[in-house]
């Protein structure tokens, strides 16, 4: 445990746009500037949690700095504007899910 209060948590590589396919993994990872540090994960708006991964089909992956939203399996509903936020700043981009032609 370190002492004293830790200092804003900063979002050294933001999210990025992209655009997949159905039935694709897709991985959307965000890179902050403290280990350990506690992001909050949203899609347009509504804050994704834990407890409805279980129904969802995305799970979070903490990987040092990384903080990383998966989707083993995305599906169209997955489509959206998906934000991280910190107690030092914010970022946001767009999941675009394509039908396979």
């Amino acid at each position: 445990g370190s002492s004293g209060s830790s200092g804003p948590v900063l979002i050294v590589t933001p999210l990025e746009d992209q655009q997949v396919f159905v039935g694709d993994r897709v991985e959307m990872a965000v890179e902050v500037s403290e280990e350990g540090a506690q992001v909050m994960w949203m899609k347009n708006g509504v804050e994704l949690t834990r407890e409805d991964s279980f129904k969802a089909r995305y799970r979070f992956k903490k990987d040092g700095k990384r903080h990383i939203l998966i989707f083993s399996d995305v599906v169209q509903e997955d489509r959206g504007r998906y934000q991280v936020i910190t107690n030092g700043g914010q970022c946001e981009a767009e999941l675009i899910v394509e039908e396979k032609q």
